[in-house]
């Protein structure tokens, strides 16, 4: 029962964030579709719930800070409604020269 568990929250996991899904790194500019720069509004109508939704303070800039956390795939909105950044730790997501997370 457990592994039906685990196999459905994978899925859902994967359904939960379309835009990256085996998604090219572009260092500093996107993660597939999810682009720096993109609105909160326009995510919003794009994607799921995110798992987990932290609002807090910048430490140095003071400003409001939005993240939104999906498994794997933290965005951050700084100061505003744009994106400022996108991390990943998913081990399918890598650059266009094949280097991603876990690469030596």
């Amino acid at each position: 029962m457990r592994m039906i568990t685990a196999a459905v929250a994978a899925l859902a996991v994967s359904l939960a964030v379309p835009l990256v899904a085996g998604a090219r790194v572009v260092p500093q500019k996107s993660i597939g579709k999810l682009k720096v720069g993109a609105s909160e509004a326009n995510l919003d109508a794009k994607l799921l719930d995110p798992d987990q939704l932290i609002r807090t303070t910048g430490i140095v800039s003071g400003a409001p800070i939005n993240l939104w956390l999906y498994s794997g795939l933290p965005i951050e909105f700084e100061g505003g409604n744009r994106v400022t950044e996108v991390r990943t730790t998913r081990r399918f997501e890598r650059t266009a020269r094949g280097p991603g997370v876990g690469t030596p």
